[in-house]
């Protein structure tokens, strides 16, 4: 069994389905994996036309991840399509 984790912190089991929201409450799509990249960890999205799209897990782009509502909201997301 997991420890339950604090903060802005989640297991990357619990980010992969997740529902992708722009700061508008637009739906973008779902969040259907984790890249651990040097620089930082990359999220790709799945859009609702089912492009795949990476935005990088930075405070820049997002703004929040909510994993008890199972929602990430993102910002500047058109700057990736």
């Amino acid at each position: 069994q997991l420890m339950k984790v604090k903060g802005d912190f989640a297991y990357e089991h619990e980010l992969i389905g997740l529902a992708v929201f722009d700061e508008n409450e637009t739906p973008l799509g779902r969040l259907t994996d984790l890249q651990h990249q040097p620089s930082c960890d990359v999220y790709e999205i799945e859009t609702m036309d089912k492009q795949k799209v990476l935005i990088p897990a930075i405070d820049e782009f997002i703004v929040k991840v909510d994993v008890e509502n199972k929602r990430v909201t993102v910002r500047r997301f058109e700057e990736f399509l």
